[in-house]
C-alpha cells in the first residue's frame, strides 16, 4: 500500500492549526509540550492516535532555534481501552440488575469484589421493596 502524503491533525474532533502543533508550539514558545495527545488523519481514511512531547531546542545563548519532538503510536492502546469501558459498563449493567450474590476473589482466596442486593431491592432505592419484617 502506498504511504499517504497528506494528513490533517485533530484534537476533541477539531483539526488543528500548524501554529497548534506540539512541535511548533514549543518552537514558538520556548516552553516544552508535555503529554500531548492527536489524531493524524490521513487522506486515505484511516487515522492514528499518537502521544508524546515535544521540547525546544536552544542555542548557546538561550533563544529558540528549533524544536523537537518524541511521538508514539497508541491507537491500539485506545482502542483496548475503550473495548475495556464498554465491557466494565456491561458488567456493571448485568451486576446492578441482578438480585444475586456476585463476587471475585484473587488467587489467594481473597475477595477483590462482592455485590449482592436482597430480592425484591429496588436498584435505584437500595431499599428492600416487599420484605417482611422480622
Amino acid at each position: 500500500m502506498k504511504s499517504p502524503t497528506t494528513f490533517r491533525v485533530m484534537k476533541d474532533g477539531r483539526e488543528l492549526a500548524p501554529e497548534e502543533l506540539p512541535v511548533q508550539r514549543a518552537a514558538a514558545t520556548g516552553q516544552p509540550v508535555l503529554d500531548a495527545e492527536v489524531t493524524v488523519v490521513f487522506d486515505h481514511g484511516t487515522s492514528r492516535d499518537i502521544f508524546g512531547n515535544a521540547m525546544p531546542l536552544l542555542n548557546d545563548e538561550g533563544k529558540v532555534r528549533g524544536a523537537v519532538g518524541s511521538f508514539i503510536d497508541v491507537t491500539e492502546r485506545k482502542a483496548a481501552d475503550e473495548s475495556l469501558c464498554r465491557h466494565e459498563a456491561i458488567l456493571r449493567t448485568v451486576i446492578d440488575s441482578t438480585s444475586d450474590f456476585i463476587f471475585l476473589k484473587d488467587p489467594e482466596g481473597r475477595y477483590r469484589f462482592v455485590a449482592s442486593r436482597p430480592r425484591g431491592c429496588n436498584p435505584r432505592s437500595k431499599q428492600p421493596q416487599n420484605s417482611v419484617p422480622h
